[in-house]
């Protein structure tokens, strides 16, 4: 999806991870029981864990489709893309401050962050990051919504490389 900012003009805002529908697990399944003539005895697998990744291939289909059109459409333009593990819940907003957690998220001056809402998304333009919240240029009023800080950067590297496939296991 495209979105214009003030600060940084056009971007392409990445905002659905491609592995929808998919889980993680991580087990340290290291050792396994062998019996052999009558007499059982621990026997080592392997030394580090066993990480087991399974995709949903059917929807995973569709949004590839959808963010290789993004990725395509915005290949030499500058992106947003959302820190994913910083996230936090606000309540609500009535004005151009946002009252959040600052100290252990990434918010920098004068860059962007992604509010998502029951409505759908929204990116707000932050001034000033204080102690205790965000000052914004604009003012927004929304009710119980998530936040987290968007990056501002570009792909980097050859794009003459041809992409002849997606290659994919279903589970």
């Amino acid at each position: 999806m495209k979105i214009q900012t003030t600060l940084f003009g056009e971007l392409v805002l990445l905002d659905q991870c491609t592995l929808v529908g998919s889980s993680e697990s991580l087990g340290f399944q290291t050792y396994v029981n062998s019996s052999h003539n009558g007499t059982e005895k621990r026997k080592a697998l392997r030394e580090t864990a066993s990480q087991v990744l399974n995709i949903d291939y059917v929807v995973v289909r569709t949004a590839l489709a959808q963010n290789f059109n993004v990725l395509w459409g915005g290949l030499r333009k500058l992106w947003a893309i959302p820190v994913d593990v910083e996230w936090q819940r606000i309540g609500s907003v009535d004005g151009d401050f946002i009252e959040c957690e600052t100290s252990i998220y990434d918010y920098r001056n004068d860059s962007l962050a992604l509010l998502k809402h029951k409505d759908g998304l929204t990116v707000v333009e932050i001034k000033e990051v204080l102690a205790n919240g965000l000052k914004l240029y604009e003012p927004i009023t929304l009710q119980n919504f998530t936040i987290c800080p968007l990056r501002v950067g570009f792909i980097l590297g050859d794009v003459s490389a041809p992409i002849n496939a997606v290659y994919g296991q279903p589970s």
